[in-house]
């Protein structure tokens, strides 16, 4: 680059001796003044790039308030203990469920991290091991029916290649996704019982439905920018809607054959990810969870909020990360609780926080490293005797004092209504 420059100014004054008269003298000001203009924006975009990469290869500083591991605040009086020591083949466990996973009777605990799915007892002891065929990045649990084996486990969102995994640990279905950011909504849009998937690009255009096995059913051509997708089941799958954000604040609706059913502006300052939940002490309606900053906003799919929480511990990041988010029920208490877990992008911390309906923060946790897979244990009516909190080498159990699980009793009741994850 240097001496193609030197190459320039030589060039020039070259001609500028060759010919001496004004129109030359311009002519050499001016190459001379865009030369060094060009020199400086060389300089400038070379500073941003090693700035640029020396962030994302450390990130920023770690806060100060978040230096310190602690319990911040704890009025529901829980219990912190360990459930299970695990060892994941990446930064985490990604997903945790409650349910029939197994052949022998009775509840079971549902593990995945992005190389094997674990199945063990109420009690933490392991049942079974499963690897997948292939690293997923960051797979989530989707159930397809009610059998111990009718599961699957997807890609939330990747660089590389969309995966998704059946129980066996056998590869479903696979896409590239070319190094373009890239993520995928499940749920039922057609009239078997089997889910359908929809995959799109992050902050581009276009949408792609798959059927259960992978196969493109047909493309959806969008005229915005999607920034991330979810399926909104009905009671019937025509019902069903394909609602996807643009980070501009508008929320899109499409039927399931790809026609636009509405455009609506929630009153949110941004919108990223969509984690949509329900939660009928604050909203009878269906809502969604959207993260900015410091604050937690729940919006109804209308638009509307409901209300903003907030989080002390995570200042200035609360954007762009991923949650995991449970409505729950304890014993011997009257009303419902939200457990929200945030684990940070830049920093080993995650922040785990239960919110009463009011938006009062009665527990608040700053945790050293990366936990991803959140889970309830019910009871047999489905209030939770204990949240469940999985890592990279723990996965640590939060009981009230008078919610211990009852071993016995847990692996022989009948299969009850679990607490919303």
């Amino acid at each position: 680059m240097r001496r193609k420059i030197r190459c320039l100014i030589l060039n020039a004054y070259g001609s500028f001796m060759a010919s001496r008269d004004g129109k030359a003298l311009a002519g050499f000001l001016i190459v001379s003044a865009l030369l060094a203009i060009f020199g400086l924006v060389y300089v400038f975009l070379q500073i941003i790039e090693f700035g640029r990469a020396n962030l994302e290869s450390t990130g920023p500083p770690l806060p100060d308030h978040l230096r310190e591991i602690r319990v911040v605040e704890d009025r529901l009086g829980l219990t912190k203990t360990t459930f299970l020591s695990y060892q994941a083949g990446c930064t985490t466990i990604t997903d945790i469920a409650t349910g029939d996973f197994h052949e022998d009777p009775g509840e079971e605990v549902l593990l995945i991290d992005c190389q094997q799915a674990q199945v063990v007892d109420v009690a933490g002891q392991p049942m079974r091991s499963i690897r997948f065929a292939k690293p997923l990045r960051f797979p989530k649990i989707h159930r397809t029916g009610k059998g111990f084996d009718d599961w699957i486990a997807v890609d939330e969102g990747v660089w590389d290649e969309l995966k998704a995994v059946v129980a066996s640990g056998e590869i479903l279905w696979s896409r590239s996704a070319a190094g373009n950011y890239s993520g995928v909504a499940t749920g039922n849009l057609d009239e078997d019982p089997l889910p359908e998937f929809v995959v799109w690009r992050h902050e581009q255009p276009g949408l792609e439905v798959l059927d259960h096995d992978g196969a493109v059913l047909r493309p959806l051509g969008t005229a915005d920018a999607v920034k991330a997708v979810v399926i909104l089941e009905g009671v019937n799958p025509q019902e069903a809607r394909i609602c996807y954000s643009i980070l501009d604040r508008e929320l899109v609706f499409l039927d399931v054959h790809g026609n636009v059913v509405s455009r609506r502006k929630p009153d949110a300052p941004a919108l990223n990810f969509i984690f949509p939940f329900e939660w009928p002490e604050l909203s009878s309606r269906k809502i969604f969870l959207q993260t900015f900053w410091d604050s937690l906003n729940f919006l109804t799919f209308d638009g509307e909020k409901v209300a903003t929480f907030h989080c002390p511990s995570l200042r200035n990041q609360l954007l762009w990360v991923p949650v995991r988010l449970a409505t729950v029920r304890f014993p011997e208490r009257t009303g419902s609780y939200l457990v929200v877990v945030d684990r940070l992008y830049y920093h080993s911390r995650t922040v785990l926080q239960v919110y009463e309906p009011s938006g009062a923060l009665v527990y608040h946790e700053i945790l050293e490293g990366m936990y991803g897979g959140l889970g309830v244990i019910p009871d047999e009516s489905g209030r939770a005797t204990s949240i469940l909190l999985g890592g990279s080498a723990q996965v640590l159990r939060y009981s009230l004092a008078s919610g211990a699980v009852n071993v016995r009793r847990a692996q022989r009741f009948a299969r009850p209504t679990t607490a919303k994850l």
